[in-house]
């Protein structure tokens, strides 16, 4: 069944970046997986002058205050969701010859798990906003994941 895909911000508080599946354990997925799956916004991204938006994308990037991530995986043929068996790391970016991944502990932020909600900061209001295209998952079995809601979203 095809997914609804959301458009970050346009003044809903709230905006689902839906369910996001880690493949391979080990290998993180950034949580723009599905909004913006090419990097397309990214800031890491160069994109045309301001002219030929929004064609090659946004003049800045999405942005948001805060996430809810719920440590739950689709059922048996997409009937609502279960728990996940195991634990979903959130992540940063990898830096100099970490692995970005769950044994990378300098890039852990958050550990969420198997139906357990974090609200991530736990207290978002006040803080500068943060980029999605910076935060990972990744997941202690294959084909688990999370179910992430970005709060206060900015379209760019």
């Amino acid at each position: 069944m095809a997914q609804s895909v959301q458009k970050l911000g346009g003044g809903n508080p709230l905006t689902p970046l839906g369910y996001i599946n880690v493949p391979a354990n080990g290998t993180p997925v950034c949580i723009m997986n599905l909004l913006d799956a090419n990097n397309v916004n990214s800031p890491n991204t160069p994109n045309a002058p301001p002219a030929l938006y929004p064609a090659n994308g946004t003049e800045y990037t999405p942005t948001f205050r805060g996430l809810l991530i719920q440590g739950y995986k689709p059922n048996a043929g997409n009937n609502g969701l279960v728990a996940n068996n195991g634990n979903v790391y959130l992540l940063g970016p990898k830096q100099g010859s970490g692995a970005g991944n769950k044994s990378d502990y300098g890039a852990m932020l958050a550990v969420v798990g198997g139906g357990v909600t974090l609200t991530f900061p736990v207290s978002p209001t006040g803080l500068s906003r943060l980029s999605a295209y910076t935060l990972y998952i990744d997941t202690d079995n294959n084909n688990e994941g999370a179910l992430i809601t970005a709060i206060d979203g900015d379209p760019g």
